[in-house]
């Protein structure tokens, strides 16, 4: 005859292992899917970009602000027509003496451009990506100017200035800052200037957003 007894301690056993079981089975997803989610959250964040702000790189305050037409619909590629820049202080300094001359010889509200780019790799914040750039035959309400600091006329920039520039282009689809079937011109499409430079300009016809034609004014 079974043991009432017995069968009771068998049957709490079964449960305690059972509940032991279930607990380690919560602690093991718990132990796979927190550092997956980390993962993933930091693979969905992995284009925010690290950009100099206007503060770290010394700018002037902007004398006025005019905004853009957001998201804008073309970017206009420069160069500064300076000597390059391959390390941070350099390219400070590179920053500082733009700004100066746009505001003091060409008497504008700021340094004209929306952001530069330095043979360092780094993305320096001029007017960022709300205010206006320089007026450009008034596509300046509808366009984000880029410039590479340095002069590309006979020599091409350095490659990681290039992935900069287009790390932040792409940075700007996802901010909703530029359309996703943005244009790509460069300056010289626009006024009569060497800038971007020859060299420059060659390499952006490769890039599968420039064009040919100017688009009308939406």
């Amino acid at each position: 005859m079974a043991n009432p007894e017995l069968n009771d301690l068998e049957g709490n056993g079964k449960k305690r292992v059972n509940a032991k079981r279930m607990y380690f089975a919560i602690f093991l997803i718990l132990f796979l899917t927190i550092p997956m989610g980390y993962y993933i959250w930091m693979r969905s964040h992995r284009n925010d970009l690290c950009i100099i702000e206007r503060d770290e790189w010394g700018a002037e305050e902007p004398i006025a602000k005019d905004f853009l037409n957001l998201p804008a619909q073309n970017v206009i590629i420069y160069h500064t027509a300076t000597e390059q820049c391959e390390t941070k202080d350099v390219c400070i300094h590179r920053m500082q003496m733009v700004q100066d001359f746009h505001m003091r010889d060409r008497e504008w509200h700021d340094i004209g451009l929306n952001f530069l780019v330095g043979g360092d790799g780094e993305i320096y914040e001029g007017r960022g990506w709300d205010v206006r750039a320089q007026p450009l035959r008034g596509y300046e309400s509808v366009s984000i100017s880029i410039a590479f600091i340095g002069t590309f006329s006979n020599v091409e920039p350095e490659e990681r200035q290039v992935k900069a520039a287009k790390r932040l282009m792409e940075d700007g689809v996802r901010r909703k800052k530029l359309r996703q079937d943005y244009h790509i011109y460069g300056q010289r499409q626009f006024e009569p200037t060497e800038s971007p430079g020859q060299k420059l300009y060659d390499l952006m016809k490769l890039w599968p957003r420039w064009s040919t034609i100017i688009r009308h004014l939406d």
